[in-house]
């Protein structure tokens, strides 16, 4: 089916609907990496033979991820009129049971997480639901604004029908029916909205320099080489939404004049590479990639590259040759990608979470977007939370909000016994702010104040009981790991950051050391070539001002030295002295 014209596309809408309230029970599996890992296939492998021993009218399906990996595998059981529960986590022997229960129309309260109310009851009562909370009573949910995060665990990834009853491919409709390039280009500019894979860069700017320059061809590449420690929105996003990005990508196309799209995905993300081809596939196949899209004149695909293994490929020139079939090693700016990037051509890049708010600003209009967040940092932020927590997983908030409502309200703080010693924002370039200072507001002016990155959006927490230290050293070894060697500053910058470090946690680190630390710090960010040396030395330089203590030997480093280094007085005096 192509899909042409507005009565086409509520076609495609009517039968979505139809699939996600079925008048027969529904049963959906997470099948996301993250319920794969936690054993989601025995689960619906165990559902499947259950429901066939039942002979019952069952509907079987599979979901994304809701982005709450610890309550993995996931199931969302859905009866006719009422509201979907969601259980977890699951085990093979839980999910039998609930097909049988299915059948008398039992529910578990006791193993339900929560329900979610996004449709009446109808009269059918509330028996049993009672005792379950609604998703917008948690602080897990309550306070999220999901706009790129919306449909992830609620439609089934694949299914176009369910993707269209949800809003997809309307904003797209939109655009090519009723807009110019030009007043597409105005409204993302009026959004306000900034890259959310790390330097912040102003999206409409960027797409409107590749739209005024003339040029026989113009690219689009979606930068889903998501490297960042900590950092699994992309890998959410594509996995479960996969035509949010394909939609985003073929508005991006229309605005600037551009023909052709490159994912370029992470070869650690297989599954997500299975998703994004069958997805591509499917889209071709309803007319929204390809030739004549929606009837009209514009013709734009996407290709699938995958990423070389290569941390630094994410970084967008690196990305680009690599793409061309070169070592993915940063080119020298300017100039610049906007205007010439990939073979020469101007070429936008942006990351997944930017491309998955772009459908719902063309849909509800730049002015609405731009009034969420903050003066500078309009719209919502993905949150990665990681470490000490009780809740980690996925929050999607407006910007501005507080570090401690995402730590402590969402994240449920630290686990029970512990306190919070300090928080890392942006992982792995972000500082790590100190566990007084967390009402800062999650926005890019407030970090930028503060001398820090908001990053892809990671928040790694760190309790009492872990040394900030050994956190800095596994970050540096990372760095050491990662660089492309192809600048002197960060090949050799890096080297001498993991000798100092090693130096403090033995216990030998001196005043100079400390001296030599921020001076390297400063060689670093001022000639690296890209943003991994430039960003590397600037957690470790940070936390030497706002956690001295941290460098200064104790109990933390034994494990990396000996006895008689710990009982060294004369180190610990110079040290503490300069700290």
């Amino acid at each position: 089916m192509k899909v042409n014209h507005l009565e086409d596309l509520l076609f495609l809408k009517k039968n979505g609907l139809r699939s996600l309230f079925p008048q027969i029970p529904r049963i959906d599996v997470g099948l996301a990496t993250c319920g794969r890992a936690r054993g989601a296939e025995k689960i619906m492998e165990a559902i499947q033979q259950e429901s066939q021993k039942e002979k019952g009218e069952v509907c079987i399906g599979q979901a994304g991820c809701l982005g709450f990996c610890g309550f993995e595998p996931m199931i969302h059981v859905t009866l006719p009129e009422r509201p979907a529960i969601v259980y977890g986590p699951m085990t093979p022997l839980k999910a039998v049971q609930i097909v049988k229960d299915i059948k008398a129309e039992r529910i578990r309260p006791e193993w339900a997480l929560f329900k979610i109310t996004n449709h009446s009851l109808k009269g059918r009562g509330e028996k049993g639901y009672r005792e379950i909370p609604s998703s917008s009573e948690l602080p897990l949910f309550k306070d999220q604004m999901r706009l790129a995060l919306g449909d992830c665990g609620i439609v089934h990834p694949l299914s176009m029908e369910e993707y269209c009853a949800r809003g997809g491919y309307w904003a797209l409709f939109k655009a090519l029916k009723s807009m110019t390039p030009k007043m597409v280009m105005e409204e993302v500019i009026r959004s306000g909205i900034r890259g959310r894979g790390g330097a912040g860069f102003n999206v409409g700017t960027k797409w409107s320099v590749a739209a005024h320059l003339p040029a026989e061809e113009k690219f689009v590449i979606c930068n889903a080489d998501e490297g960042d420690p900590g950092s699994f929105k992309d890998r959410v996003l594509l996995e479960s939404n996969p035509f949010r990005i394909l939609e985003a990508m073929t508005i991006a196309g229309y605005a600037i004049g551009g023909s052709e799209g490159f994912i370029y995905l992470r070869y650690e993300y297989p599954y997500a590479l299975t998703v994004l081809q069958a997805a591509l596939q499917k889209a071709r196949e309803y007319g929204f990639l390809g030739q004549a899209i929606l009837g009209t004149g514009f013709n734009f695909d996407v290709k699938i590259i995958r990423g070389a293994g290569s941390y630094v490929c994410g970084e967008e020139t690196a990305l680009m040759d690599s793409v061309e079939g070169k070592p993915g090693d940063p080119r020298l700016r300017p100039p610049f990608p906007v205007e010439r990037g990939l073979w020469n051509r101007p070429t936008i890049v942006n990351n997944v979470e930017t491309l998955s708010s772009i459908p719902p600003i063309i849909q509800r209009g730049g002015e609405w977007y731009a009034e969420i967040g903050t003066a500078e940092s309009k719209g919502t932020k993905i949150l990665s939370l990681v470490g000490q927590v009780k809740f980690p997983g996925l929050f999607e908030v407006p910007m501005g909000t507080s570090l401690k409502k995402v730590i402590f309200d969402m994240g449920g703080g630290p686990p029970e016994g512990r306190s919070l010693k300090a928080v890392q924002v942006g992982s792995p370039f972000g500082n790590f702010i100190p566990a007084g200072e967390m009402d800062i507001p999650l926005s890019f002016e407030s970090l930028e104040a503060r001398g820090s990155l908001f990053g892809s959006g990671v928040l790694v927490a760190v309790d009492d009981q872990q040394s900030l230290l050994n956190v800095l050293a596994r970050l540096v070894s990372f760095f050491k790991e990662e660089s492309c060697g192809k600048c002197v500053p960060c090949r050799e910058g890096t080297y001498q950051l993991s000798e100092l470090i090693e130096k403090f946690q033995n216990g030998r680190g001196t005043t100079a050391d400390g001296s030599l630390l921020k001076e390297l710090g400063e060689t670093m960010r001022e000639f690296s070539l890209c943003g991994l040396g430039t960003g590397a030395p600037g957690p470790l330089c940070q936390a030497l001002e706002d956690f001295p203590k941290e460098f200064i030997p104790s109990s933390w480093g034994k494990r990396f030295r000996k006895k008689r280094d710990l009982e060294s007085q004369p180190a610990r005096s110079a040290l503490g002295g300069a700290l």
